[in-house]
């Protein structure tokens, strides 16, 4: 398939670089990797029985996020920075949501356990998807600080980031914010519970539009800025926070890419919004 044609969201999103794609890579195909284990169960024998090389695929995809990863803030603790421990957090910060909005609505998912096709409802999952990555992204943490600090043990390394990160303080010449996180489920949300709500990346809510604006530029990667997808978020969200519309109303609203023509030698599309009237 290619960009345009998927069912779900995150993957019509364009990418704007290579750490674009490698952090993409650790995050949203592992939300494949919940979803084709959840399937596992399937009632549909056949369905069931191919999930396991599947399974064995979107390994390969979440390594091809992963090492890189490791890479890179091992070159950023030691100052060969190719890409910064802050763009790596912008990245997250972009795809985290979309990752969380994979799993639909997070009071779905009961009808698909009570007719066999999975074995969790969307809430569940949600929640061990958002423990996983938020160890992905621990183990991250430790590389840099073993990287930085060769000479402290496991042990210790793990303990001084838990400290950083408990204190938000500055030790050993390493500061909480050098080091990465997970977005809260809150932030920058436009499918959901928290579709279209005001958060930082922490949970806590931006009651002022303009200051909402500001920590968004700050928080996304700068290209992603001019990227269309993100206008038409803030188009939505600019309607929701004016009372023009509720925020189901403007997640209908979120426009997708489509193919323009159907031919098999066409790759040209194009932005559509969905009719809620249809």
């Amino acid at each position: 398939m290619t960009t345009g044609k998927h069912v779900l969201g995150a993957f019509n999103i364009e990418y704007d670089s290579f750490a674009d794609n490698i952090v993409f890579a650790a995050i949203i195909d592992r939300v494949g990797k919940f979803q084709l284990t959840m399937q596992k169960v399937c009632a549909y024998r056949p369905m069931g029985s191919s999930m396991v090389p599947m399974l064995e695929e979107e390994a390969f995809h979440l390594a091809a996020g992963v090492f890189p990863l490791r890479k890179w803030v091992r070159k950023a603790a030691n100052g060969e920075i190719a890409i910064s421990m802050n763009t790596i957090q912008r990245y997250l910060n972009k795809w985290v949501p979309r990752g969380y909005e994979m799993f639909g609505h997070e009071k779905g998912g009961q009808t698909n356990i009570d007719v066999g096709f999975k074995d969790l409802t969307n809430e569940q999952a949600l929640k061990m998807y958002k423990a996983e990555i938020t160890r992905m992204v621990a183990d991250l943490n430790r590389t840099y600080v073993r990287a930085k600090l060769p000479d402290k043990s496991a042990p210790e390394v793990k303990e001084l980031v838990n400290f950083l990160i408990e204190h938000q303080e500055c030790k050993h010449g390493i500061s909480h914010e050098d080091l990465l996180m997970i977005p809260q489920m809150e932030y920058f949300r436009r499918r959901g519970m928290f579709s279209f709500g005001q958060f930082d990346v922490h949970g806590n809510e931006i009651s002022d539009h303009k200051t909402y604006l500001t920590y968004l530029q700050e928080s996304l990667p700068e290209p992603y800025l001019q990227h269309r997808d993100f206008g038409f978020y803030l188009e939505q969200l600019a309607l929701v926070v004016s009372g023009e519309k509720s925020a189901k109303e403007a997640q209908m609203m979120m426009p997708r890419l489509t193919r323009t023509s159907y031919c098999p030698c066409s790759k040209s599309v194009r932005w559509i919004t969905e009719d809620p009237a249809n």
